[in-house]
Formats: C-alpha cells, sequence, structure tokens
C-alpha cells in the first residue's frame, strides 16, 4: 500500500473553476444550503397544518427557497452573506 503525502501549505484555500476559493467561503456556502434546506423543511411541516389559503403562500415560499438553493454558486459572496443574514433573522 501506497502513503498518499498531503501538502499541508495550502489547506486555506483550493481551486476551483480557475478561481482561488477559500474553505471559509465553503463552509459558508455549506451552512447556508443546510440551512435553507431545514428552513424548507420547517415550512413544509407548518404548511400541513395550515389552511388552505396559508398553504399556497408557503409553497410559494419553499420554491423561492428551493430555487435559491439550486442556483446559488459558492463564488456569489454577498448573496451567501445576505442569505445567512435573512434566515439568521427567521430562527
Amino acid at each position: 500500500m501506497q502513503l498518499t503525502q498531503f501538502n499541508l501549505d495550502h489547506l486555506d484555500k483550493t481551486s476551483l473553476d480557475q478561481q482561488d476559493i477559500e474553505y471559509k467561503e465553503i463552509v459558508d456556502y455549506e451552512i447556508v444550503r443546510e440551512s435553507i434546506c431545514s428552513l424548507i423543511f420547517k415550512l413544509s411541516r407548518q404548511a400541513k397544518l395550515a389552511d388552505p389559503e396559508q398553504q399556497v403562500v408557503f409553497q410559494k415560499n419553499i420554491d423561492k427557497l428551493v430555487y435559491i438553493r439550486d442556483h446559488l454558486q459558492i463564488h456569489d459572496k454577498a448573496s451567501i452573506q445576505n442569505i445567512m443574514s435573512e434566515i439568521k433573522s427567521h430562527q
């Protein structure tokens, strides 16, 4: 078995699509995605208990969150920060 050697000098950055990405950015991106998924789940549970009119509103919000989650890019730092702030205000 061959031992794999890692260069630990560059653990604070990686390259993605020819752009340097800091691991903090990756962590922030993953936190936002997980937070969006949690919020979608929470709204889905609340929608089951709501009346039909409220269910429509819940579903529109869920659809928006799914779109944001699916189109969020790791390179979009401003959007990630805005979404993090918005999610924190709803918790």
